[in-house]
């Protein structure tokens, strides 16, 4: 589960709350992200939406280990787009 809403450095990216969801059923991967302050606390969602685009949302740990929180997102990179397509 993803909770929250896409913050306001996602949607200035041009991400909303809705393409996040769609990310969680289409194809995606997510990765350990290399750059989370603690190793442990934080993913890469990578997907595609419903329009085929790619996205890379940061996702972070809560209390809670079945829920997680949107912490920004983008349109993923060239490297990103061929982690997904692997």
């Amino acid at each position: 589960m993803i909770a929250g809403s896409v913050y306001a450095t996602a949607s200035a990216r041009g991400l909303s709350a809705e393409d996040a969801e769609q990310l969680l059923h289409n194809q995606r991967i997510v990765v350990r992200n290399p750059r989370a302050p603690e190793p442990r606390s934080r993913r890469l969602l990578v997907g595609r939406t419903n329009g085929g685009r790619y996205l890379t949302v940061v996702l972070e740990q809560t209390a809670d280990p079945t829920t997680w929180l949107i912490i920004t997102g983008w349109v993923s990179t060239e490297v990103e787009r061929n982690l997904l397509d692997r």
